[in-house]
């Protein structure tokens, strides 16, 4: 336990279980109550998110920790009565990077107001370099904190784009040159700052399905697809990881690959309304699974305050969209 006695106020916070953490929670909490003492180490959003708080007297601050060992570092969740202050460790000890302080009136500050985030699974199967094939399922997926609203656009696989080596089907930017610029043409297309990346394959994609206990989707026809394996029937289901999969490969549909990623995005949706059927003290969890089975090129810190984005966002709020197009032999 420690004790900070700014001018006026004095905010006590215990943590018994990790001093690393009490100390950069205490350094927080002391500045909010008393702005003479060292600026903590914290994101600037953050800090000028709070700084018009002002601590109207003394506080004894009780906190629960819960944390994961990702890969990278770590990351946890400290919750203070109905406070929440996400901290992450990439090596160079824990540090704050978001916080939702609702004891003082305050709004959830996890980054900037409105983020974007490119989802990619590629189509390599289990034994094959999950994230170097071709890119079968593209999405961009958005966040809207202060509408509690978000969007997914899927981008069918078969566009054609330019690229660094010449004109080409976006699918096989991923395969023939990277993630990296697959990202930046996606960016173009877009005319969004998105900010980085998730990737994975076929076999990320199913035992991340499987970790999360699968999703439950309504299957709006009954299939019988022998290439995709998609064989569901219509309606409301729970889909494990195998399931799931050939339900976002099917695309001998009416629609093709356009109703195949507005299918995917359909998953992507059930994912996040499983997500919200959790506490958010199950965010470090979630971030370790996610993290075994993608990989990214963000920073610990935008991973975990983009999970706990997802807590904040009302899942019938979020569209699910795939621009028009056509098709055509070339």
């Amino acid at each position: 336990m420690t004790t900070t006695k700014p001018a006026g106020v004095d905010i006590t916070v215990s943590l018994p279980a990790d001093h690393e953490v009490q100390a950069a929670l205490d350094a927080f909490y002391g500045w909010i109550g008393d702005r003479t003492r060292p600026t903590p180490v914290a994101p600037e959003g953050l800090l000028a998110h709070v700084a018009a708080v002002a601590a109207d007297g003394d506080m004894i601050l009780s906190a629960a920790w819960y944390r994961a060992e990702v890969t990278g570092g770590s990351v946890g969740v400290a919750t203070l009565g109905d406070d929440v202050v996400l901290l992450a460790d990439e090596g160079d000890g824990w540090q704050i990077v978001g916080a939702h302080l609702a004891r003082f009136g305050l709004d959830p500050w996890y980054g900037p107001p409105v983020r974007h985030v490119l989802i990619v699974g590629t189509d390599a199967r289990p034994g094959e370099g999950q994230r170097l094939y071709r890119a079968d399922s593209i999405h961009v997926v958005s966040s809207n904190l202060a509408a509690h609203a978000g969007s997914i656009v899927g981008f069918p696989r078969d566009t054609y784009v330019a690229t660094s080596y010449g004109h080409d089907k976006l699918t096989h930017v991923n395969a023939t040159s990277d993630t990296d610029e697959l990202l930046e043409i996606t960016r173009d297309l877009s005319g969004l700052p998105i900010e980085g990346y998730f990737i994975t394959g076929f076999l990320g994609f199913m035992r991340l399905v499987d970790d999360l206990g699968g999703v439950v989707v309504d299957v709006p026809f009954g299939m019988a697809e022998p290439l995709s394996e998609a064989y569901l029937s219509k309606g409301i289901q729970l889909l494990w990881g195998q399931n799931a999969l050939a339900f976002s490969r099917n695309r001998h549909i009416y629609g093709g690959d356009f109703t195949r990623s507005f299918h995917q995005g359909v998953v992507i949706l059930a994912g996040l309304a499983d997500v919200l059927e959790r506490d958010i003290t199950t965010l470090p969890e979630l971030v370790r699974i996610l993290l075994q089975r993608t990989w990214t090129d963000l920073s610990l810190g935008d991973v975990l305050t983009l999970g706990a984005t997802a807590f904040e966002i009302d899942p019938l709020r979020v569209t699910n969209d795939v621009p028009p197009g056509q098709t055509k032999m070339v």
